[in-house]
């Protein structure tokens, strides 16, 4: 199993030296890749490559005004294989008509990124997992709704926990489509440290262990922590303690 850092927790950060040393700061901490945030400089390759790190992921927004091609160019700039995906197509907008045209547009944007050799994969929050229409979760109709040959699951557990659901189950029962995993952790409503929150995590990194297609982690956590690369290098550690390596 392979871990890697998300770097959202540091997208703020606009002094690049201060960004390459933050990545080789996480190297040093034992993480492997990292999933950048589409639109940072994509000089962070050299750096990567310099110190021994992968590029595992691109993340960006649905609702983003992006060019495809220049999707597309930074993943081949970057190195990375997967294009993580957040979002409908109008971020606030969450009808179940919204989830359906979002599902596809999913499914389109998979398939031309699966000719570019991408994988496309929809990464959750919360709100996905609120009833939509008396019956059915955004979620549900997400998933019944994008074509699984060319959209995955980029599951993020900890959202998941935080909106009430048992994400161990989830990741049981949708253990076909889920490529990859972010776990994360909450104190209350405060993003935290993995192993520092209230989630039960011990049966969220036991259940990632047994799925077929994850083959990579990324630990995440919000931006405002005091210690951002000591919290990340912390939940790693968290991660090793489990068992997950």
């Amino acid at each position: 199993m392979t871990v890697g850092a998300q770097l959202w927790m540091f997208n703020a950060i606009s002094d690049e030296t201060e960004m390459d040393r933050i990545l080789s700061q996480l190297r040093e901490g034992g993480f492997e890749c990292v999933e950048t945030m589409f639109g940072r400089p994509p000089h962070h390759r050299t750096v990567l490559d310099r110190i021994g790190m992968k590029c595992y992921a691109t993340h960006v927004a649905l609702s983003a005004n992006f060019d495809f091609a220049d999707l597309v160019g930074h993943c081949r700039q970057m190195g990375a294989s997967v294009v993580c995906i957040s979002g409908l197509l109008q971020w606030h907008k969450r009808s179940a008509d919204d989830y359906k045209r979002s599902a596809e547009a999913l499914t389109t944007l998979g398939s031309r990124c699966l000719a570019e050799g991408l994988s496309l994969q929809y990464h959750n929050h919360d709100f996905e997992f609120e009833l939509v229409d008396g019956t059915s979760t955004g979620m549900d109709l997400l998933i019944s709704g994008f074509d699984p040959t060319v959209v995955s699951l980029c599951f993020d557990a900890g959202w998941a926990s935080k909106a009430g659901n048992n994400a161990a189950l989830f990741m049981h029962e949708h253990s076909g489509i889920i490529r990859t995993v972010h776990l994360r952790d909450f104190r209350g409503s405060e993003s935290v440290a993995l192993g520092t929150g209230d989630l039960d995590l011990k049966s969220q990194v036991k259940t990632v262990r047994q799925l077929p297609l994850v083959q990579t982690v990324l630990v995440e956590q919000d931006p405002g922590t005091l210690n951002p690369v000591g919290d990340m290098i912390l939940g790693r550690k968290y991660l090793v303690d489990c068992g997950l390596l």
